[in-house]
């Protein structure tokens, strides 16, 4: 009897191979483009994240509410600077059979600045000063050896996987902006120079701070000495009042300042300085000065600048003082955007009192902030925030001269 030959096993087997196959090209496909793509997107959704990040602390670090009160030659400092949260790594989506690489991280840490805050072509303007300070505000300009006005950048280095060319976050003395290979990106405007204001606020940044890997960090800002109380100056002789302002990228604070009324550049700024140097136009102007730790081991040395809070004793605004405060009204409005305009009214007695206007989330979070600025001689004012697709209130803080909270009153948008 003769045998036929059956293939149909044969059959069966090399199908059995061609569906291996093509699963097998398929799980590698989804491996090297898919999973790739969105683990991108994660990582690109991250950098947004820990920049909202980082302009909160920059909100914080700006909100200096410290109080400095003198009895027989002492004083005490208060910080109520709130806690950030930082963002420094993320996870990717848990996967049941492709791989994913390590998780992105992070690394935030401070940069000590190359040159220091110098003012120059000023004076104390000691006409405008009803009492005495504590120490020479001369230091103050940073003219004089025994101040020290050096202070550090924050800055945040993202380490992904896809996204290959994230940028460097900066912030500088209330600036931040994105640092490319090519470019350097505005995030924020500066407060340190406010021409329509008359006003130079310099906030220093004291501390060793150096905290990386995939999780959320907690910093928690505290103010190490000052705020200064307002320091009139005013012109020295023929030559403009000018700033030096410490930067790791003079480019950046090109764009930021010349848009500004009120302010030129003596020279072109060098990308390769170590600091900009800003020319003002006006010839008067108040200063003030602030150093905030970063750190919990953060301290005052012998060199930084001493309080400079004007002796109580009758002074304006300080203990014994007799000004009124009152945040008469505050009224929000939402011209489009995320613009949020508010104008509101002010009756103090005080010359140099100031206010911080903010937006705030449902859960009280600062969202933005105006830091601190004067109160104008004509009231009511205006100031423009942002935050009004996710701010439900805004909050007006009056301050006296001696940056002791007075008054606050918050109105929802």
């Amino acid at each position: 009897m003769g045998f036929r030959s059956d293939e149909r096993a044969q059959s069966t087997l090399v199908g059995a191979i061609l569906l291996f196959a093509i699963l097998i090209i398929a799980f590698s496909s989804y491996q090297a483009f898919v999973v790739p793509n969105q683990n991108a997107e994660v990582e690109f959704n991250h950098n947004g994240d820990v920049q909202t990040d980082m302009q909160e602390l920059r909100n914080s670090l700006l909100d200096v509410r410290s109080v400095e009160r003198f009895g027989k030659g002492e004083y005490t400092v208060i910080s109520e600077h709130r806690s950030v949260r930082i963002r420094l790594g993320t996870q990717y989506p848990a996967r049941l059979i492709a791989l994913n690489p390590p998780a992105p991280s992070g690394e935030l840490r401070t940069e000590e600045s190359q040159s220091e805050f110098r003012i120059e072509n000023a004076g104390v303007n000691t006409s405008k000063i009803d009492s005495e300070f504590h120490e020479d505000p001369e230091k103050l300009l940073g003219t004089d050896p025994a101040a020290d006005m050096s202070t550090n950048f924050l800055i945040y280095n993202p380490v992904y996987t896809e996204y290959q060319t994230p940028p460097t976050t900066v912030l500088e003395h209330s600036f931040m902006y994105n640092e490319f290979q090519n470019a350097r990106i505005p995030v924020t405007q500066q407060t340190v120079i406010r021409p329509n204001a008359t006003r130079i606020n310099i906030v220093l940044l004291e501390g060793n701070l150096s905290r990386s890997g995939s999780q959320a960090i907690s910093i928690d800002p505290q103010t190490l000495d000052g705020p200064t109380d307002t320091v009139p100056i005013n012109r020295s002789g023929t030559d403009p009042i000018t700033v030096q302002i410490p930067t790791r990228s003079p480019t950046a604070w090109n764009s930021t300042i010349q848009s500004l009324d009120g302010v030129d550049f003596e020279t072109p700024p060098d990308p390769d300085d170590d600091d900009i140097r800003v020319t003002l136009a006006n010839d008067s102007y108040n200063l003030r000065v602030t150093r905030v730790g970063v750190d919990n081991d953060a301290q005052v040395n012998d060199k930084t600048l001493t309080p400079m809070q004007i002796e109580g004793q009758g002074a304006v605004g300080g203990p014994g003082g007799s000004d009124t405060y009152d945040v008469v009204s505050v009224d929000p409005q939402t011209p489009g955007g995320n613009d949020i305009e508010v104008t509101f009214e002010i009756d103090t007695t005080d010359p140099n009192a100031q206010v911080n206007v903010q937006s705030l989330d449902n859960d009280g979070t600062v969202r933005d902030s105006t830091g601190i600025i004067n109160v104008d001689g004509t009231q009511p004012q205006t100031e423009n925030i942002q935050g009004a697709n996710q701010a439900s209130e805004v909050r007006v803080i009056l301050y006296d001269s001696n940056g002791v909270e007075q008054d606050r009153r918050t109105e929802p948008i």
